[in-house]
This record gives structure tokens, C-alpha cells and sequence, in this order.
């Protein structure tokens, strides 16, 4: 974080890979990163009692202030986020209807843009493009299909990927 803070620079990208970071550190790594545009969280490695990746960092990727533990005055974190690849998840405290939340509160298919229902201008996060979930020890009946609600939002254009398993 000190790094960030004195650094002038214009940080895109981000890979944490086996880091044991709590989720707090993270988002408030996450809040000083506000043009960041690929985020990459790898929990291989890491304990699920360890891991990042839980439903408070979900909760706070929300892009409606009602769902994030932020104040709500604060504006979203990672406004400009393009991808998002949550890999390797061991987490316990894991919700899966809030990340099938969070993927469509960032999303806005290009017709709507196209066609002027909705101006970009007024949208307080750009949209994502990418999403890629991936769980360790987990099977995909323990979901009860939940990620198959994200399948008209890859039929509009974002790329999805959710495996179970290790992904490289």
C-alpha cells in the first residue's frame, strides 16, 4: 500500500497469486487503484480460512453502493475494470448469488448503448468484458445452476468462464 500511495504511477493491472491477503487489505488496495482494468485474484495455495476472495470482496465489486460494505458516498471500486478472473477459489464464505449480482451490476450490452437508451456518460463503471471464476474442490451440482443465469449476458458479448477444478 505505501508503494501505491507514494508511486506516481498508472497501475492496469493487477495478479495477487498464493497471497493470504485479507479481504479488507485487498479492498482497500482496490479503492486506490481507481483505473485499474485487469484484475487477476489466484488463491492456489492459499488456505480457504486465508483466502481474499470471499463475499466481501464480492460485496464491495458490486457496483451499487446498497451491496457494498462501503460508505455509500464512496463511488465504486475499479470503475474502468475490463476483466475479472477470480481463480483457484478455496474460500468457505463464498456466496454464489451475490457474484452472478455483481457480474450483471457491471454489465451493459453495447445495444443498449448503441441504440441510446442508456448514455455511457451517466454509467459510474465502465463494463466488463471478461469474467473467468474458477474453484478448487468444488463440484458444479453444488451451485444448483446459479452461473446459467449469466449465459444471456455471454449471448450480449461478455466472455464468461466458470470451471470447476484448478485453472491455469
Amino acid at each position: 500500500m505505501t508503494f501505491v500511495q507514494r508511486s506516481s504511477l498508472q497501475l492496469t493491472s493487477l495478479s495477487v497469486q498464493s497471497l493470504a491477503l485479507s479481504c479488507s487489505n485487498l479492498v482497500h488496495l482496490l479503492i486506490h487503484l481507481p483505473i485499474l482494468k485487469y484484475l487477476t485474484l489466484d488463491d492456489s495455495l492459499v488456505p480457504p480460512e486465508y483466502s481474499p476472495i470471499s463475499s466481501e470482496l464480492i460485496e464491495n465489486l458490486h457496483c451499487s453502493s446498497f451491496s457494498s460494505s462501503l460508505p455509500s458516498q464512496i463511488s465504486p471500486i475499479v470503475p474502468r475494470l475490463y476483466s475479472l478472473r477470480l481463480l483457484n477459489i478455496g474460500a468457505t464464505d463464498f456466496r454464489d448469488t451475490s457474484v452472478v449480482d455483481m457480474v450483471q451490476s457491471r454489465w451493459m450490452p453495447e445495444k443498449l448503448l448503441a441504440n441510446n437508451v442508456v448514455e455511457a456518460s451517466t454509467l459510474q463503471v465502465d463494463c466488463l468484458r471478461e469474467f473467468t471464476l474458477g474453484f478448487r474442490n468444488r463440484s458444479e451440482k453444488e451451485t444448483d445452476g446459479i452461473y446459467n443465469s449469466l449465459d444471456q449476458i455471454e449471448k450480449d458479448g461478455m466472455r464468461i468462464v466458470v470451471s470447476w477444478d484448478t485453472i491455469q
